[in-house]
C-alpha cells in the first residue's frame, strides 16, 4: 500500500499516506489501521515553514491493528485528547520531533508500541499490561517530560551495543516520576 506524498485539507480519510504539514488544526478523531499496515507519516512541508511546524489535534489520536503514526523530524505534534497505540499499532517519534499531550496521556496497551527518539511532554506517559515503550531508534534517546508508569506485564525495549547512552544503547530520560512494573 502506498500513497504518494499529499497535502491533506478538509475532512476524510487518510489511510498510508505521507502528510506534508504546515501550521494546522485538526478537529476529528484520528484512527489509523485496519486491514493490512497502515502509516500517516506527518513530515515538514519543504520550502514553507520556518522553524518546526504544528499539527494541533483536538480529538483522541488512536494507532491500531498495524496502524502506525510516524512523526517525522522537526515536526511538533499538539493533542488535546489521548493517543493511544493499541493492538499492533505504533506511535513513533523521528530525531527532533515531538508530541505534546500537557492535558493528557499518551499510553501503549495490549501490543500497542511507543517507540522512538525526541521528545513526550505529557500529563503522564504509560505502558499497560501488553503495551511497549521503546526508547531509541538503533540506538537513541527518547525524553520524557511526564510521568511516566509501567504496569505488570508491560514491556521496555532496550537496545545495548555498547557503553555510550543514546549512541551505543537506547536511554530512556524520564524527566518526572516513574512506577510501576515491567518485563
Amino acid at each position: 500500500w502506498a500513497v504518494a506524498v499529499q497535502e491533506f485539507v478538509g475532512t476524510g480519510h487518510l489511510d498510508g499516506a505521507i502528510v506534508q504539514v504546515t501550521p494546522a488544526t485538526i478537529t476529528e478523531e484520528i484512527n489509523i489501521g485496519g486491514t493490512g499496515s497502515r502509516t500517516i507519516t506527518l513530515q515538514t512541508k519543504t520550502g514553507l515553514n520556518q522553524g518546526i511546524p504544528n499539527v494541533y489535534n483536538l480529538g483522541p489520536v488512536v494507532a491500531k491493528q498495524n496502524g502506525t503514526l510516524l512523526v517525522d523530524p522537526s515536526v511538533e505534534l499538539s493533542v488535546s485528547g489521548d493517543v493511544l497505540a493499541e493492538n499492533g499499532g505504533k506511535i513513533e517519534l523521528s530525531a527532533g520531533s515531538s508530541i505534546k499531550l500537557p492535558l493528557s496521556s499518551l499510553t501503549a496497551i495490549a501490543g500497542g508500541v511507543v517507540k522512538g527518539i525526541g521528545s513526550i511532554l505529557a500529563k503522564a506517559t504509560n505502558a499497560l499490561s501488553g503495551g511497549t515503550l521503546a526508547p531509541g531508534a538503533s540506538p537513541g534517546q527518547l525524553m520524557l517530560q511526564s510521568d511516566l508508569h509501567m504496569d505488570a506485564g508491560s514491556h521496555l525495549e532496550i537496545e545495548l551495543a555498547g557503553l555510550t547512552q543514546g549512541t551505543e544503547h537506547d536511554f530512556l530520560d524520564v524527566q518526572n516520576s516513574a512506577s510501576g512494573k515491567c518485563v
